[in-house]
């Protein structure tokens, strides 16, 4: 409550003292925005003369509602969020249009941070839900398949409606297409345990593809941390040591051969990148340079010499095999992606099921037309109109079908190959980071004399 000295309308007010304001209790969500300032030319003893901002309180409405709020609240503004970068909204923003097929797998290289999984857990609404269906990149990938099966659909209706309104004869030479349901609901369980299966294969083979780039980034990681540590007096003595210089080599090496591992994995759009980030890691060793680019296997080639690095650190024999014990599971992760890679899910697996697949929903409307009929005909009692034939409902229960079904089949293909889709050069961006911190860290505290 706000006690002023009672105002005439139209009247300037022009002498204000404190003394008039006993006490200000409103929650105003924006005091500058109803703070005007006021000529205080009389003050009384203790007070100095200069402005004094009044609060502006409008007067309370008769039947103003309580419904925990402040009465006087601005509204509030809605900030639409920014896309992630290297997300498929980002992609739709940059080239303009909806990118799906092969070419969109490098926008589905999603790494989290904390602002993203707190609009991951908001976007829960319905209809938000329901809007982003346009903007699937699987949905428009399986349109065309999806129309095949609608287009049977639209052949069944069309048949049967004009099978009914032939005459007696005509009527029964032309057959009526429809086919029992008993079929497909017992087919239905095997088709669904045959695209459960296909799915979770899928999944387990991407779960360990994410597992074991993991594993690369920690055990590189692990073998920086080791050298550093166990060398810190021999760089603190001399920064530009021999010991100085091998965790140099064993830093790029590590990071070399996380991202030999990735062009291994890659198709032949990451070579040119590849090739400058070479010559930039390598620059101070054309020969090593020359040499690693001749090689066959450059992914086995950095294991190599990333082994020949690890050598020349100046360390007791325990902590060697410790270490080279990291270099082991490094080989071990490298065997793990090449299976992934060259291995593929049976091909007689994923044929069967895809056949299986097709022609099940190609024969679902001749199961169904019949139920559709019904339903239209208990709609219509005076009989269904020219432009709606008998079971018209069936063409677009059949195409969301068909999306669906075909998605979890496309969706199962997509992980199939986990590698075009996981992060590899975040990844490896982060070992070369977090290998530079530990360095500089190390240094840093031989400077402060820690190591001393």
């Amino acid at each position: 409550m706000i006690r002023t000295k009672p105002r005439v309308r139209n009247q300037k007010f022009t002498k204000m003292t404190p003394g008039y304001i006993l006490t200000l209790t409103c929650a105003l969500p924006s005091a500058s925005a109803l703070i005007i300032p006021v000529r205080n030319p009389v003050a009384p003893a203790g007070f100095s003369r200069r402005r004094t901002c009044v609060p502006r309180c409008p007067p309370p409405s008769p039947a103003a509602p309580s419904r925990g709020r402040p009465l006087y609240a601005a509204p509030r503004r809605k900030i639409k969020p920014t896309p992630r970068p290297g997300s498929m909204a980002a992609a739709v923003l940059d080239v303009g249009h909806v990118v799906y097929g092969e070419s969109s797998r490098k926008y589905r290289r999603t790494i989290f941070t904390y602002s993203d999984w707190v609009g991951h857990r908001a976007n829960t609404g319905i209809l938000r839900t329901l809007r982003g269906i346009f903007m699937s990149g699987i949905i428009r990938q399986l349109l065309r398949n999806a129309a095949v099966a609608t287009l049977s659909a639209v052949v069944v209706v069309l048949w049967n409606a004009a099978a009914v309104q032939l005459p007696g004869r005509a009527a029964a030479v032309l057959p009526r297409l429809s086919l029992p349901m008993a079929p497909f609901t017992m087919s239905s369980s095997a088709l669904s345990l045959l695209l459960v299966f296909r799915t979770n294969a899928s999944y387990g083979r991407w779960n360990e593809a994410r597992q074991t780039w993991g594993k690369i980034v920690v055990h590189s990681r692990n073998l920086v941390r080791m050298s550093a540590t166990l060398t810190a007096g021999k760089l603190a003595e001399d920064p530009e040591s021999s010991a100085a210089q091998a965790l140099e080599a064993l830093m790029r090496d590590s990071w070399l051969f996380a991202r030999s591992t990735m062009n291994g994995l890659s198709g032949p759009d990451d070579n040119l990148q590849f090739l400058a980030e070479l010559q930039v890691a390598l620059r101070g060793s054309p020969n090593l340079l020359a040499q690693f680019l001749c090689a066959p296997d450059r992914a086995t080639a950095s294991l190599i010499q990333l082994s020949l690095s690890l050598d020349r650190i100046p360390v007791a024999e325990k902590p060697r095999l410790e270490m080279d014990k990291s270099v082991i599971v490094l080989s071990d992760c490298l065997g793990s992606c090449e299976r992934i890679f060259d291995s593929p899910v049976p091909l007689v697996y994923t044929r069967h099921l895809s056949r299986f697949l097709s022609l099940w929903l190609l024969l679902l409307p001749l199961s169904m037309y019949d139920a559709f009929a019904s339903a239209a005909a208990a709609s219509y009692r005076g009989g269904a109109p020219w432009w709606c034939p008998a079971g018209a409902a069936l063409i677009p229960a059949t195409m969301l079908v068909s999306l669906f079904l075909f998605g979890i089949e496309q969706l199962s293909l997509q992980l199939e190959e986990p590698f075009s889709i996981l992060p590899m050069q975040t990844f490896c961006d982060n070992i070369r980071t977090s290998n530079t911190r530990m360095r500089d860290w190390v240094l840093d505290s031989g400077r402060d004399g820690f190591w001393a």
